[in-house]
């Protein structure tokens, strides 16, 4: 059985690819609004499973679900996701493979930062106000580092995302709620009627829609603020999906 670890568009298009070829699998998301948007794209909702699991549970799940085969297709940022799945796949000696986006095109003045840390210490140089399409995943360290009146933020639209940004002293009229990717029409629309100085966005990749953020807010004569992908050590590395759902065929006719 295989085991997607999920959460993003290139496993939900795995996930209906396998479906089509009769490969049995379960898709695992860390989030409820995750789970959600797989059970809209595949066979079976009980092919889903949702929830944040240490690596305990992890061990679990593979045992309960007789799991010989992790396929990592995580968003670039979840370094904990996939350093848990290679460090358990080691232990339990079930074959691990990774799905990487493709790195973003390196822009012509955009400033590529490390850290949170690194991109606030950057945007202050720049203005009062950033514009921040990071998630919500880093907002309290990004509140930390410079409080929250400073930002625009752009987070996905459910309960538990509104509340988390309120807690973090957020005002309603800071907060565009909406799922992404987004075009670069929108960005650049969004830009102007939220003004501000800079633009903090994470390298995830085309899929996560960073081309359009960075040209949008190139064009209107803003800072750009990349933070970098985690360094992490995948191993058996797929950058293309199309490869990646032709090895998982060969391991059906192999099994």
């Amino acid at each position: 059985m295989i085991l997607i670890l999920g959460g993003t568009g290139e496993s939900r298009e795995l996930a209906s690819a396998l479906d089509r070829e009769k490969i049995a699998y379960y898709l695992s998301t860390a989030t409820k609004y995750g789970s959600l948007l797989a059970k809209e794209e595949v066979a079976q909702e009980e092919q889903v499973l949702s929830g944040r699991m240490d690596k305990e549970m992890f061990k679990k799940l593979i045992g309960d679900k007789e799991i010989s085969l992790i396929v990592d297709v995580s968003h670039p940022f979840a370094e904990i996701v996939s350093k848990t799945a290679m460090e358990t796949s080691e232990e339990l000696g079930i074959t691990y493979y990774r799905y990487e986006r493709k790195d973003t095109i390196r822009h012509e003045g955009v400033y590529y930062v490390a850290d949170v840390k690194e991109a606030v210490e950057l945007a202050k140089t720049f203005g009062e106000r950033a514009f921040l399409t990071t998630g919500s995943k880093t907002l309290q360290d990004f509140v930390e580092n410079w409080g929250s009146e400073h930002y625009t933020i752009r987070v996905l639209p459910t309960s538990d995302v509104i509340r988390k940004c309120e807690e973090l002293g957020f005002l309603a009229k800071q907060i565009i709620a909406m799922q992404g990717p987004f075009s670069y029409r929108m960005n650049r629309e969004q830009y102007l009627s939220y003004p501000c100085q800079s633009v903090i966005t994470k390298d995830s990749g085309k899929a996560g829609g960073v081309d359009d953020k960075i040209l949008a807010a190139r064009d209107l004569g803003l800072a750009c603020i990349v933070i970098r992908r985690p360094k992490m050590e995948y191993r058996n590395v797929f950058r293309d999906i199309e490869e990646l759902i032709k090895r998982l065929k060969e391991e059906q006719r192999e099994a």
